[in-house]
């Protein structure tokens, strides 16, 4: 049941989102024709300054605008897709979505859930509004996170 409370703390968690500044990146196409993208401005290339904006998430269309071309001051607002995720992101997407899915199964089956409790550090029942929350988050964090498993 440790690992149950466990889980559960750390999907709030993660669903948390602390505030996150926008971050700037320039990108630039080099003499073979390779598209760059960096946090540093290179010397002697034109580039093109990218405003990443940042604070929550967009799951179904994540957009950045470009910002200024330094060849041209006329400004040129456009839609670039993000990058795609790494294969580390992927994987850790998909256990979060494993245990997710595993503790959606434990909360639908058990007829009785035992939580500890944060401030006595004892045991406690969830009552059946509580159960019935905690189905209800598990299931949006997977329609949300995971393709609706």
């Amino acid at each position: 049941m440790k690992s149950v409370f466990l889980i559960s703390c750390l999907m709030v968690l993660s669903g948390v989102s602390t505030a996150v500044s926008a971050e700037k990146y320039y990108k630039w196409v080099d003499k073979n024709g390779v598209t760059h993208y960096s946090e540093t401005k290179p010397a002697d290339v034109p580039t093109t300054l990218i405003k990443v904006k940042a604070g929550n998430p967009m799951p179904e269309k994540a957009v950045v605008s470009v910002a200024v071309n330094s060849n041209d001051n006329s400004e040129k607002p456009s839609v670039l897709e993000t990058p795609q995720p790494t294969e580390q992101q992927l994987a850790t997407q998909r256990k979060n979505c494993s245990k997710a899915s595993s503790k959606l199964i434990a909360l639908e089956n058990a007829g009785r859930v035992r939580q500890l409790d944060q401030q006595s550090g004892e045991y406690r029942y969830l009552p059946n509004q509580e159960k019935l929350a905690e189905i209800s988050k598990m299931r949006q964090y997977l329609k949300a996170n995971c393709g609706d498993r």
